[in-house]
């Protein structure tokens, strides 16, 4: 992937001005979450982007990367003694431009066998040229036309809790199986007998009055996980990051379809009643008041 490095946002800024040519991704590199991470497809973009930067407080520095085009999907993997496992692929889905927002992940991604061996190929020759000998890697990639490009890759598990995705669509625990690893013990990951699914809630503008359904959410027998960072009272911000989230569900499923009408069925379930900003006038204006040293909620435990 081609990228270019500033310093700063005012750097950036003059290299979008001056030397990029668009579209491109700018992505400072000490966020996290997808914050301030945007498409910018012409000059007009950038007041918005850099005003998003001011608002979290961030001096930088930036990447400016080459932009992508293709289904993204995420491979988590385990490395004992320089030997990498893929343990599965995850396929992502992405909210609206020009934000990089996860709405949701489908493990495994459903991905036509040369597709996938590609995928596998690619990580595991990156993993090789690193010299990475121990530990978990998440690395996100695009499918492009031309094939595979790596995104990112960070030895750290998967967020967004695809360690959960893993388990019910293989019975693996990667948790568990990096200290068994570390015992001397054998990585043997099962092939995926049905799916995992998560999908994030965005119940949209305004404050919340009330929150109902949730208890009939999480008696269903397909639901694993469910999760609502917001709660009565508290006012929506808009999502721009995988921390303005507003919550999430996690269903198991013997096909992609049928986790998706599951996921479905979920928020169905769920009502989440709300009222306008101008009804709670001492909580309006308050959608700039995270700073960069902010964290994202990476492993989303309940």
């Amino acid at each position: 992937m081609i990228s270019i490095k500033a310093g700063s946002p005012a750097e950036a800024e003059q290299i979008l001005r001056e030397r990029a040519e668009l579209p491109v991704v700018v992505k400072p590199t000490r966020l996290d979450g997808s914050r301030a991470v945007h498409l910018i497809e012409r000059p007009g973009d950038i007041d918005g982007w850099r005003q998003e930067l001011a608002c979290l407080g961030y001096p930088g520095p930036v990447l400016i990367e080459e932009y992508l085009r293709g289904p993204e999907f995420s491979v988590e993997s385990l490395t004992v003694h320089g030997t990498h496992h893929v343990i599965g692929i995850t396929a992502k889905r992405l909210g609206r431009r020009p934000h990089f927002v996860e709405t949701g992940h489908v493990h495994p991604a459903p991905l036509p066998g040369k597709a996938r061996t590609a995928i596998t190929e690619l990580v595991v020759a990156f993993l090789d040229a690193t010299g990475y000998r121990f530990g978990p890697t998440h690395t996100e990639v695009i499918l492009t036309a031309a094939g595979p490009r790596i995104v990112e890759s960070q030895a750290r598990l998967g967020g967004d809790r695809i360690p959960l995705l893993v388990e019910l669509a293989s019975g693996f625990d990667m948790e568990a199986a990096i200290f068994s690893a570390l015992a001397g013990g054998q990585v043997e990951p099962p092939p995926a007998a049905r799916f995992g699914a998560i999908s994030f809630f965005d119940f949209g503008a305004g404050y919340v009055r009330a929150i109902e359904g949730a208890h009939d959410v999480d008696r269903q027998p397909y639901v694993h996980a469910l999760k609502l960072k917001v709660a009565p009272g508290d006012v929506l911000k808009p999502v721009t990051s995988s921390s303005t989230r507003h919550g999430y569900v996690v269903v198991a499923a013997e096909t992609v379809q049928q986790a998706d009408e599951r996921l479905a069925d979920a928020r169905a379930r769920l009502n989440v009643v709300t009222g306008l900003d101008t009804e709670q006038p001492a909580l309006a204006g308050r959608h700039c008041r995270h700073s960069f040293d902010d964290r994202k909620d990476g492993a989303l435990t309940p």
